[in-house]
């Protein structure tokens, strides 16, 4: 976990879609946990840079963040417009949105 230093999440009402990468943009994981999962996960990953889209539960979300340390990056509504048509593939959207932006 010490080679994560991005981690983009697509939130979820009961489930959240995590896709880290290293500096060079490869993956390095990708998983679906529960809210409690995901808050442990995080809590054990040293800190780094967070992406999510900007809502009402991002912001949740990002104050429990930046209780562990982390940086958050709220990404606007329209700028994953493109992606949302492709959900379906989110991994594989998700990861080629987040390799372009950040």
């Amino acid at each position: 976990m010490e080679n994560i230093a991005l981690i983009g999440i697509d939130l979820g009402k009961n489930s959240f879609h995590v896709h880290c990468q290293d500096r060079h943009g490869k993956a390095v994981y990708r998983k679906k946990f529960t809210r409690p999962k995901l808050i442990e996960f995080l809590a054990t990953c040293p800190a780094t840079t967070i992406a999510m889209e900007a809502c009402g539960g991002s912001h949740f979300m990002a104050r429990k963040l930046t209780e562990l340390g982390h940086i958050f990056r709220d990404i606007t509504p329209s700028g994953l417009q493109d992606w949302r048509m492709a959900m379906s593939r989110f991994i594989i959207e998700f990861s080629d949105w987040l390799d372009g932006h950040f």
